[in-house]
């Protein structure tokens, strides 16, 4: 039991106290180095050190590990050394958040914590939303951005996706149906078309797959009516449809301020790393490193602290081979799924678990999750369950 109460307060870290403080991260770093810490001491004291040392083993984290080296090596081209160190501690920290729950957590009863844990701070999240709804405040919830937030949305919706289509109970259908609706309207009130996209995207994947599982079962006709008449409902009356999202985002990109910003981000990125192919600029200097090459663009000495595409930014800060280390990170954990189920073993909670990895991908693509502590804990609870589900060991 003491281990569900470690992975309840890690997963309670950005609905902490502030402390006063203006910018969360600090504190979130804070909680987090001592969630590490007591976890690491519970780990010792319960005699799991060997299943540490097997996690440690592991290919995924090989990759990860790798990939802190050479966020070390990098640290020789920094430009800013007290930068450097702050985001270096900061990604070790995740690493070793992620070591802590891969050791923890091995079970099929720990799968059902775990999705239960994130369904409670999914229904934290609609009622900070609500109540900013409520008194016309702006929709950040507890994420003080409104594409993390957005995101991490829809990251969860995957899961809540999940629950209605294993749950038979009617009076529970009904339940997830309506928080869906009112998550799924959420997402388009805040206005994210990133967000938006790839909630769209994820739905119309699971219409699909019902649909052609339905050949089967026909039975199950009236699980297709729930997304269908979300997705239809909420593009009716959402202050911004599908069709303009995907023509305002690819068809006309130039029609977006923040689509052309990306853009130059991206240049700025991919000649940084040109300018420094082996080492990059140094782990957490991409922010120094940018107004070298933003100078002409920049308005009120406004530095931009991330490209907007964390693999790039990756890329530019660690060099090729952080880079490529940090790829080979996600392309194994895609793989294990790809081949479980293709085994179509556990492949039904594997399809949901991999859109919701798609959606951090994506969100990776075009924002900057890597930069926070929410998203990134959101993405070693996925992970995590990934790795249950993707075992090859026996869960009891």
């Amino acid at each position: 039991m003491i281990k569900y109460i470690i992975a309840f307060f890690f997963l309670a870290i950005n609905y902490m106290p502030l402390f006063g403080g203006i910018d969360r991260i600090g504190s979130h770093s804070l909680f987090l180095s001592i969630m590490n810490l007591i976890s690491f001491g519970y780990i010792y004291s319960t005699g799991k050190l060997d299943d540490l040392i097997g996690v440690l083993k592991t290919k995924e984290i090989l990759a990860y590990t790798a990939f802190i080296f050479f966020i070390i090596v990098s640290g020789a081209k920094a430009i800013n050394l007290a930068e450097f160190s702050i985001e270096f501690f900061r990604t070790f920290n995740y690493y070793c958040a992620l070591i802590v729950f891969l050791t923890l957590f091995r079970t099929k009863k720990d799968t059902n914590f775990l999705l239960g844990f994130i369904m409670f701070f999914l229904t934290l999240d609609l009622v900070g939303y609500s109540l900013q709804l409520y008194n016309g405040l702006p929709l950040l919830s507890f994420s003080a951005n409104k594409n993390i937030g957005a995101f991490i949305l829809a990251l969860k919706l995957n899961i809540l996706l999940f629950f209605y289509f294993r749950l038979n109970n009617v009076f529970y259908k009904i339940l997830i149906f309506l928080v869906y609706g009112y998550a799924y309207f959420v997402i388009n009130a805040i206005n994210s078309k990133g967000g938006i996209l790839i909630t769209n995207f994820s739905l119309l994947f699971f219409l699909a797959y019902f649909i052609l599982k339905l050949k089967q079962n026909k039975h199950q006709i009236l699980q297709i009516i729930f997304p269908i008449l979300a997705l239809v409902f909420i593009n009716l009356y959402s202050n911004q449809n599908f069709s303009s999202t995907i023509e305002k985002t690819f068809v006309d990109y130039t029609a977006d301020a923040g689509n052309t910003s990306r853009i130059r981000y991206y240049r700025q990125t991919l000649q940084s790393f040109l300018d420094n192919p082996i080492l990059g600029v140094g782990h957490g200097n991409w922010k120094v490193a940018s107004i070298k090459y933003d100078a002409k663009e920049m308005k009120d000495y406004i530095v931009q602290y991330h490209s907007h595409n964390d693999f790039l930014q990756v890329l530019a800060e660690t060099g090729i081979f952080g880079f490529i280390a940090y790829l080979v990170f996600f392309l194994l954990i895609y793989l294990k799924v790809l081949r479980k189920v293709n085994e179509r073993k556990n492949h039904q909670i594997l399809l949901f678990l991999l859109m919701a990895l798609n959606t951090y991908v994506f969100d990776a693509l075009i924002n900057f999750p890597a930069g926070r502590v929410f998203s990134q804990l959101t993405l070693i609870g996925l992970i995590t369950l990934i790795s249950i589900n993707s075992s090859d060991e026996k869960q009891s």
